[in-house]
């Protein structure tokens, strides 16, 4: 698909891109009390195709999937020791 962090992508093209990456993504498993915060989280620091988050993967827990082990980094140290 080329440099998408240089052109809109279409909804299509979005849920593609994730189907490539998700297999081997890097998943960071958040308190459902914190999903509000996790989303802004992600929409503020990075582009919505390089991250997904999966609703109620466990009791109170929300899964979100990221295609750089950075961003997985990053994120789970702004939130896995919340609540």
């Amino acid at each position: 698909m080329g440099d998408n962090k240089n052109k809109i992508m279409t909804p299509l093209e979005i849920s593609e891109y994730k189907r490539n990456w998700m297999r081997d993504s890097y998943k960071v498993n958040v308190h459902s009390d914190l999903v509000l915060h996790c989303k802004r989280w992600c929409s503020e620091n990075l582009n919505r195709f390089e991250w997904h988050m999966k609703s109620y993967t466990d009791i109170y827990e929300y899964s979100f999937y990221f295609e750089h082990d950075l961003h997985a980094k990053q994120f789970a140290h702004e939130f896995s020791k919340k609540i």
